[in-house]
């Protein structure tokens, strides 16, 4: 069936097609055809490494970390190369110091991924234990992203690896401080951040973001005065986990913008798990059920 399009870019194009459409073997199909032809194409390696990856198969990992390393051994260089085997080995592997490793590569490169890629690094670093690098690290984004939730989520997971839990108390809230009126960044469905202050109107990415990041804001917090025995706060986050869905509909109403079924606005891209959070809370809600979409995604 694609034998037709063996000796054209369209077999690339097709491939990137199906992929986008969750057509895996198909995808495959493509960038195999391509390899055998040039085994050392850069892109459609990167590519084949993507299209494994979403078969979530973890027999898979090997040769998924292999297609990247063959990538990056051409061009060592290659921004989505080393975007992607970073979030693998971070994400998949466990293997943080090497994720770190690209990371910080990737940053000195002039690319689409900074933003992420920042919080990336943090969850690298916070991971190994070195919480000042990941403070220093966070603290640099937020200067240029000041609105940007999932950042204040990373700082104050960080401050509670320390054991400060004032501070990290102090930027949960300021999690549940971002609203509509004043957040600029959502993540889009390349895991990229992008400006909001373009759009004529705030979209469903930026209510399932807010929801969810002010969902893992009041578990943390009512973990943290759980473990400071403040049962008192802890009743009042509990409440407050509860009546989430009400909360984001006043918002939705505050700034009158059309009602929407928010049950259906699961994130299609939350960062790898850097703020999982794991309570009987998020097992019984729609808005946290992230984890086997980030699966599916580089």
């Amino acid at each position: 069936m694609l034998q037709h399009l063996i000796d054209s870019p369209e077999l690339f194009k097709q491939g990137i097609l199906y992929l986008n459409q969750e057509n895996i073997e198909n995808a495959l199909d493509c960038f195999e055809s391509l390899l055998k032809k040039n085994p050392f194409d850069v892109k459609v390696l990167v590519s084949k490494g993507m299209a494994l990856y979403k078969k979530n198969n973890p027999k898979l990992n090997e040769e998924i970390l292999e297609c990247y390393n063959q990538a990056l051994k051409q061009n060592p260089f290659h921004v989505k190369g080393l975007y992607n085997k970073g979030v693998f080995l971070l994400f998949e592997l466990n293997k943080n110091e090497e994720a770190q490793e690209c990371f910080e590569k990737l940053l000195k490169l002039e690319s689409k991924y900074k933003d992420i890629t920042t919080l990336y690094l943090t969850e690298s670093l916070f991971k190994q234990g070195k919480y000042y690098a990941a403070l220093q690290t966070i603290d640099e984004l937020i200067k240029t992203m000041p609105f940007e939730p999932y950042a204040w989520l990373c700082k104050g997971r960080i401050h509670i690896g320390l054991n400060e839990f004032d501070k990290a108390i102090e930027s949960f809230k300021k999690v549940i401080k971002i609203d509509f009126s004043n957040i600029n960044s959502c993540y889009d469905k390349k895991n990229i951040i992008v400006d909001l202050k373009k759009e004529q109107s705030i979209n469903s990415k930026s209510y399932s973001l807010i929801k969810n990041a002010r969902l893992v804001a009041y578990t943390e917090l009512k973990n943290i005065y759980l473990k400071l025995n403040n049962f008192h706060k802890v009743e009042n986050y509990e409440e407050k986990i509860r009546n989430i869905d009400l909360e984001i509909s006043d918002l939705l109403k505050k700034f009158n913008l059309k009602q929407t079924n928010l049950s259906e606005l699961e994130p299609k891209v939350i960062p790898k798990g850097t703020w999982r959070v794991i309570t009987e809370e998020r097992k019984h809600s729609k808005a946290l059920e992230f984890d086997e979409q980030v699966r599916k995604t580089i």
